[in-house]
């Protein structure tokens, strides 16, 4: 995935440095170093790049290599959904196994936490699975967080593309891309999922400043049955395409910045591999600083929130939330949608229904209530990242953020808008150069599940 800075209030774009394989962890040289301070001058997306070692990058963070060179899998006309060649397809059931590479300085449980919970929503109710194992090993996608992407020193992340000897992903730590959202966009690649520019009627949508003219091969690729969708999380951003259609201003903002997947993007996923029964994303949900529990007062329909030491009561079920960039009943003009984003809910059911954690817009307050959707309750949360694997919990409805505002007692962050979160997001994860600082809005999603069992 590309990286941006915000400097002195202005959007420069990275320039490109093409430098070794992603294969390779070695600390970034000197030299490479004074490309990232130094060369901050605006560069196109470019196609292909030829590596030292016979791999190809292509448009800065998917890897080719000679294992899927050879059967013609390049080409800018791919598409997002274009699965690479028969020989190189993860197939409907597997099992994809990965591996932490050891880091320096090491990788904290809450950004692995994250990562699960990244690869928990792309393998719901989809029939492909993730394993965590100890070692790495043929076919175990190795995850590693060297210094700097060694490829492409300005990236956030790389990876390879569909299922090879040695798939791997690599992750920034100077750029700190540890967002839910960098995670899927890489592991997608891991499936085999192109990006959303590189669709065959894409010039239909966008237009991509590209340059170099290289191009080894015009693949139309299989869509999936998905439309152009400027809501994928594998588009790249508007410092990179420049939409063709009528949208919002906030719209614009969030092209290549969603925190969550697109319906589009998970239907496509289960078009290729098929549908399972979703199961449920059991988590706990710890504040950050006080290391106090969310939990329910009782099960089912009396329940209070509360801030507690764990107990059972303090499980809750995630679900795997979308958002679009879509057009309304009532207009052509693409705007955000969050109907579908993330719902929290006790995991148990009282005479077939859920309980849902809910603000009350009419007069305030957290709920647990049956009312999912309603006007007045509004159950629809957004993780955000914090990239230092911590989350704020909003929820666009309502315009409040989850908060423990002391002495262990739950609220919310009242004002919690779009603008306030598109401003944390530029201030904060996506962009290294301001800090995160662990505040009353900061969460942790800790998975009740264990990563080393299929899931």
């Amino acid at each position: 995935m590309k990286n941006k800075l915000f400097l002195g209030g202005f959007l420069l774009i990275t320039s490109i440095v093409f430098l070794s394989a992603c294969s390779s962890d070695n600390t970034i040289t000197s030299s490479q170093k004074e490309s990232v301070e130094q060369n901050k001058t605006a560069s196109v997306v470019s196609d292909t790049v030829y590596l030292d070692n016979g791999d190809l990058l292509v448009e800065g963070d998917m890897i080719i290599t000679p294992e899927t060179q050879k059967y013609k899998a390049l080409g800018k006309r791919n598409t997002q959904s274009a699965l690479l060649d028969a020989n190189n397809r993860w197939a409907a059931g597997d099992v994809i196994k990965y591996y932490f590479v050891p880091a320096t300085p090491a990788i904290s449980t809450d950004i692995k936490n994250e990562f699960r919970r990244a690869l928990k929503d792309i393998s719901s109710g989809v029939n492909v699975y993730f394993q965590e194992v100890a070692a790495p090993g043929n076919y175990v996608v190795s995850i590693s967080f060297p210094e700097y992407i060694s490829s492409n020193s300005l990236a956030s992340g790389c990876s390879t593309v569909g299922k090879i000897t040695n798939p791997r992903v690599q992750f920034s730590q100077y750029y700190k891309a540890f967002t839910s959202n960098i995670f899927i966009h890489e592991m997608l690649h891991t499936l085999g999922f192109r990006h959303e520019q590189q669709r065959i009627n894409s010039e239909n949508y966008i237009n991509v400043d590209r340059t170099d003219g290289v191009n080894n091969g015009y693949i139309t690729g299989d869509t999936l049955g998905t439309s152009f969708d400027f809501g994928s999380i594998l588009i790249y951003d508007t410092s990179f395409v420049t939409p063709l259609v009528s949208m919002t201003e906030s719209a614009k903002y969030w092209v290549g910045r969603l925190p969550l997947q697109s319906s589009k993007d998970q239907s496509a996923r289960k078009q290729y591999f098929g549908s399972v029964s979703a199961t449920q994303n059991l988590f706990s949900i710890r504040h950050a600083v006080s290391g106090k529990y969310l939990c329910r007062t009782a099960s089912g329909a009396s329940s209070l929130t509360m801030l507690s030491n764990y107990s059972p009561l303090c499980e809750w079920n995630v679900s795997t939330g979308t958002m679009d960039l879509t057009t309304g009943y009532r207009s052509s003009t693409l705007a955000l949608r969050y109907d579908n984003a993330t719902t929290i809910s006790g995991p148990e059911t009282v005479h077939g229904m859920s309980y849902y954690l809910s603000y009350n817009t009419s007069h305030g307050g957290l709920y647990v209530s049956a009312s999912a959707g309603g006007r007045t309750y509004a159950d629809k949360w957004i993780p955000i990242s914090e990239k230092n694997g911590l989350v704020k919990l909003w929820n666009p409805s309502a315009k409040v953020c989850l908060a423990d505002v002391g002495n262990g007692s739950l609220n919310v962050q009242t004002n919690c808008t779009e603008e306030y979160i598109r401003d944390f997001q530029i201030q904060g994860p996506l962009f290294f150069v301001y800090p995160n600082v662990q505040n009353h809005m900061s969460w942790k999603l800790i998975p009740n599940w264990s990563p080393t069992s299929p899931y």
